[in-house]
């Protein structure tokens, strides 16, 4: 695990946080147990939150969608290519 990873309890989006899951293959009035949260309703979400862009050893330069570029240390510096 690494140290900069945090863990908070957020809504299980599959249930809509209730916990039971009702598709169209459950006859009417007839729920399952939500697999992601196991009917609990949540989920744990880990992350690591962004401190910055990470820097590339391999790239020289970065071009957008067109042929038009800029050098890997112009776009560090905040330059995009047009």
């Amino acid at each position: 695990m690494n140290d900069n990873q945090v863990t908070i309890e957020t809504e299980c989006k599959d249930c809509g946080a209730t916990g039971v899951y009702h598709g169209y293959a459950e006859p009417e009035g007839v729920g399952v147990i939500c697999y992601k949260c196991d009917g609990t309703g949540k989920i744990d979400l880990t992350y690591i939150p962004f401190t910055g862009r990470k820097k590339r050893s391999d790239i020289r330069n970065v071009i957008r969608h067109s042929p038009n570029e800029v050098t890997y240390e112009e776009f560090l510096r905040g330059r995009m290519p047009s």
